[in-house]
């Protein structure tokens, strides 16, 4: 299927299915993006590890909020998950047992170590998430009459 044909097969849905089709994309971008950048091993690969998670980290907590909340004030979504990533990330301050920290899970979500160079990484993908996401929501009318078809 080309793109031209892609394009006017999107046209023909509705708007929230459309939004969320693409937020969706979006969303496994962010994830796969972020898995990759904890395997990345090229050029500036400690700070694609350290700090490029953490843009991709907020970026994806934000869409994914826009998924399930497309009427939400996307600028109170991003203020809201910087600040909570943020408390995160100062929770790392706490000695938690090591066998919590070992779990991948914890450490893909919650981090293991404090470091105030996450605080503009977090800053700035809410920024880019938040831009992002209301660029996308320019594009429909989520407010109308026509979602409740």
């Amino acid at each position: 299927m080309s793109f031209g044909e892609c394009a006017a097969l999107l046209k023909t849905m509705r708007p929230l299915f459309r939004y969320r089709l693409i937020n969706a994309g979006v969303i496994a971008l962010t994830v796969a993006l972020g898995l990759g950048s904890k395997a990345y091993r090229g050029w500036g690969a400690v700070w694609v590890r350290d700090y490029g998670g953490d843009i991709i980290y907020e970026v994806f907590w934000i869409w994914l909020i826009g998924f399930f909340w497309p009427k939400q004030r996307v600028r109170g979504v991003a203020i809201a998950v910087f600040v909570i990533t943020s408390l995160i990330e100062c929770s790392q301050l706490i000695p938690f047992p090591a066998s919590w920290k070992a779990n991948v899970l914890w450490r893909l979500l919650l981090g293991t170590q404090f470091s105030w160079w996450d605080f503009p990484h977090y800053a700035l993908g809410s920024l880019l998430g938040g831009a992002s996401l209301s660029a996308l929501l320019a594009q429909f009318d989520l407010g109308s009459k026509k979602l409740a078809r």
